[in-house]
């Protein structure tokens, strides 16, 4: 709740630029909770580079190692209206000029990408899964997401 009352909700965007954590996964579900894009930043990119990416992507907020402190607001799903095709993530790539290119993408793709992975590997609530790259590399997209689909760990 306290994302949307920063204005964070569909059609917006949110940096996070956290180490790979538990409060990076906290953040960025809290993102994708208040139907806001989330967009990942490597806290170890050089800071021109940072700088570029957020220069040119704009976001609402930047959410780093010092989080809001959000006692008090309520745990409920926030009231929002949202659409498959809404962006859920906004990921830069080197693009074809050699500098960043944001690319957004959408809830469906996501989650069409998620059931295919979870189906595939056989994923259950037994299971551990590592996040073993960078929230910023897409491939961290189903690491991060599929394993609380079915109640695995995220180690």
């Amino acid at each position: 709740h306290w994302l949307v009352e920063q204005g964070a909700g569909p059609e917006r965007l949110v940096a996070v630029k956290i180490p790979r954590s538990v409060d990076l996964l906290v953040a960025i579900y809290a993102v994708v909770k208040s139907g806001a894009a989330y967009l990942p930043i490597d806290p170890e990119l050089p800071e021109d580079r940072v700088r570029h990416v957020l220069d040119s992507a704009k976001p609402l907020l930047v959410l780093d190692e010092e989080l809001p402190d959000v006692t008090g607001y309520s745990d409920a799903d926030p009231e929002r209206v949202l659409s498959p095709d809404h962006a859920a993530y906004v990921i830069f790539t080197s693009g074809s000029t050699g500098g960043p290119k944001g690319v957004q993408v959408a809830h469906r793709s996501i989650m069409n990408r998620l059931a295919w992975g979870l189906a595939h590997f056989g994923v259950g609530a037994e299971d551990r899964v590592l996040l073993s790259t960078t929230a910023s590399f897409d491939v961290s997209v189903p690491e991060l997401f599929a394993p609380l689909q079915v109640g695995a760990a995220i180690v």
